[in-house]
């Protein structure tokens, strides 16, 4: 494991609030991750604002290892 691994992992689990865009075909894509949700709805309030047409969602996922690097 190299650092650059190490320091994603380590990210990766502090930042278990996520914001995520829901897309057609009941898809969804994280785009955001957070160390608490009020920065989470802090951010997410500013998406909506700019982004109204989207729907976008609060998700909780301390489970980070599906989504690290490519999974």
């Amino acid at each position: 494991m190299n650092t650059q691994q190490i320091n994603t992992s380590r990210y990766l689990a502090l930042h278990v609030w996520t914001i995520a865009i829901i897309l057609p075909n009941a898809c969804h894509r994280t785009i955001a991750r957070f160390c608490n949700r009020q920065d989470a709805e802090d951010h997410l309030r500013v998406l909506r604002r700019f982004v109204p047409k989207a729907t976008f969602e609060i998700v909780f996922d301390p489970d980070w290892n599906k989504e690290a690097i490519g999974g």
